[in-house]
């Protein structure tokens, strides 16, 4: 039996959560070459706490508190509706 990691768990949501906000953004996109770590590690920041947890609802909260790095930089884009809390992959409502 193999026991749960979270912060392999929260990487991988948080990886995957920053990649769709920049994929589905609006606007221009002027950011430092490091910002799309530093918006991981606010993503995975946030999940750390809450993880392990059955319910995707609660992790999407949690992806867009650390998406608000994005915001604070100016930079408008999705929210995270859903998280599959299988695979971690996420589902988002576009802007």
């Amino acid at each position: 039996m193999q026991s749960f990691d979270a912060e392999t768990a929260a990487r991988v949501i948080a990886e995957n959560a920053v990649s769709a906000f920049l994929q589905y953004r609006s606007g221009p996109l002027n950011l430092k070459a490091d910002a799309r770590l530093l918006a991981i590690s606010a993503v995975m920041a946030e999940l750390m706490p809450i993880l392990p947890t059955d319910s995707g609802a609660q992790a999407a909260e949690a992806c867009n508190r650390g998406l608000m790095f994005f915001s604070r930089m100016g930079v408008d884009g999705p929210t995270i509706s859903d998280v599959d809390m299988d695979d971690g992959s996420v589902t988002v409502r576009p802007v």
